[in-house]
C-alpha cells in the first residue's frame, strides 16, 4: 500500500492527492478510519505530509523511497545495511580477541625477552671490547716494527 501511494503521489507530484480519493483507488482501505490511519502511517514514516485539508504531498524521503525501487526495496537494502554492520561488528570483535591473546602472550614472554636482550647487549659488548683491544694490539705490533 505504501509502493502504490508513493506511486500515486509521486505522478501528483508538488499538487498532492487528497486522501478520502484513496477510497477510490483501489487501495486497500475500507472507510475512512483506514484513512487516517494511513495517514498516520506515511506521516509517521516520513514519506508525506497532509495539510489541513488532508491533502497528501510526498516528502523528499518518499521520492528516495519511489526512486529505489519501492517501500519493499527500501526495507530490504535496510536490512541488508543492518546485517552488514552486524558482520563488521563481529568481524571487529573476533579481530579483538585475537589482539587481545596476542598481547597478553606478548606481556607473559616480555620478561624472557627482557632477559635475551640485556644477554645481546653484554655479548655485544664483549665483542666490541674484544674488536677494540685487536685493533690496539695490532697499532701496537705495527708501531713498535717501524
Amino acid at each position: 500500500m505504501i509502493d502504490k501511494t508513493l506511486e500515486v503521489l509521486h505522478e501528483k507530484g508538488v499538487r498532492g492527492i487528497m486522501l478520502d480519493r484513496f477510497l477510490e483507488l483501489e487501495f486497500d482501505v475500507k472507510d475512512i478510519k483506514d484513512v487516517y490511519a494511513f495517514r498516520d502511517l506515511i506521516v509517521d514514516k516520513g514519506i508525506a505530509k497532509v495539510d489541513q485539508h488532508l491533502t497528501a504531498r510526498i516528502l523528499p524521503f518518499g521520492s528516495e523511497i519511489q526512486d529505489i525501487g519501492g517501500w519493499l526495496k527500501y526495507i530490504d537494502l535496510q536490512e541488508a545495511e543492518a546485517k552488514r554492520q552486524r558482520d563488521k561488528e563481529d568481524l571487529d570483535f573476533k579481530k579483538s580477541k585475537v589482539d587481545f591473546k596476542l598481547a597478553k602472550k606478548m606481556l607473559k614472554d616480555f620478561p624472557t625477552t627482557q632477559k635475551q636482550a640485556r644477554w645481546g647487549l653484554i655479548i655485544a659488548g664483549v665483542v666490541g671490547l674484544v674488536q677494540i683491544i685487536q685493533i690496539i694490539v695490532s697499532l701496537l705490533s705495527n708501531g713498535s716494527s717501524d
